[in-house]
């Protein structure tokens, strides 16, 4: 899981990087027919153009969240994000699957 995750971050900042009429282009042929990658990364991008700042991404979006909610629970929506259940937590946050 941590390489699909490494995978698509770096598919993310390689889209970021080119025009954005390139970006369709490009995606067609890094994701070479994953569609679940290219959903990941749509919605990535999507929230990315929707937020207007480069550094906007997932973990920004959960961290505004979580300041407004005590606690996250199984089944709940933030952003185009479901979270399925808690991984762990400690003294610097929670981890949660989403």
């Amino acid at each position: 899981m941590k390489e699909r995750w490494r995978e698509i971050e770096t598919l993310f900042h390689a889209a970021l990087e080119r025009e954005f009429g390139e970006r369709a282009a490009f995606l067609d042929e890094a994701c070479a027919g994953d569609e679940e990658l290219r959903r990941e990364l749509d919605s990535l991008l999507s929230e990315q153009e929707r937020s207007g700042s480069i550094g906007y991404a997932a973990s920004d979006l959960a961290a505004e969240w979580v300041q407004e909610h005590e606690h996250l629970k199984s089944g709940q929506v933030i952003g185009h994000f479901q979270i399925l259940s808690e991984l762990g937590k400690g003294g610097m946050g929670e981890v949660y699957l989403g």
